[in-house]
């Protein structure tokens, strides 16, 4: 077992992995991370609330794996446990008319949707309900499915999925008097490829 802290956690050539805190209490401590390269950037939310700090230091990614708590329309399996986690499992979790919200906030390219509760649920509502707060493209995560960030490519059970065109690498700055902002430009998907949806096969 390693221990954390919020920080840095993992290095390892270009690649470094930040751990964030979050907000899931009561449970504590509780992390979302960060996976950054020169070309991409990826975070996970872990377990939490809307979280402004998650939101700060996401802004901008290219992909936000984000967990969801899907309350419109209720299994009768979720409403008819009795122990007081589960009926209290949404105050520690993004609501699914809140994880759009977290998405556009954060300007991410990409909303991938994970760790679903309950596990059991009706997509194309679920897509539809996000849909209200996040325009970009929207993946409804599945068991082994990979995420290409560097490609902006989605793989699973063999199928392919493009989430857009690669921005052109942007040219080099001009005199080294100019100082260039640190910001990473937005990628701008074509309107065909505005939402990107992937069903259980």
């Amino acid at each position: 077992m390693i221990e954390i802290d919020e920080g840095e956690v993992f290095r390892a050539g270009d690649l470094v992995v930040t751990a964030v805190d979050v907000d899931h209490f009561p449970v504590r401590p509780a992390f979302g991370f960060l996976f950054e390269t020169p070309e991409s950037r990826l975070a996970i939310s872990g377990d939490t609330i809307y979280c402004p700090a998650l939101i700060k230091v996401c802004k901008g990614f290219d992909v936000l794996v984000h967990e969801v708590y899907i309350h419109s329309g209720e299994s009768h399996q979720m409403l008819m446990r009795e122990d007081l986690g589960s009926r209290n499992v949404m105050s520690y979790h993004t609501a699914s008319d809140v994880v759009g919200i977290v998405a556009r906030e954060a300007e991410v390219g990409v909303l991938v949707l994970s760790h679903f509760v309950p596990t059991r649920f009706d997509e194309d509502a679920l897509l539809s309900q996000v849909c209200d707060s996040f325009q970009g493209p929207i993946v409804i995560g599945e068991d082994l499915m990979h995420i290409d960030v560097a490609n902006r490519r989605v793989l699973s059970y063999g199928m392919t999925l493009s989430l857009g065109e690669i921005p052109e690498p942007e040219e080099a700055p001009a005199p080294p008097t100019r100082v260039r902002s640190g910001r990473r430009a937005k990628t701008k998907l074509p309107a065909k490829s505005k939402k990107a949806r992937i069903k259980r096969l």
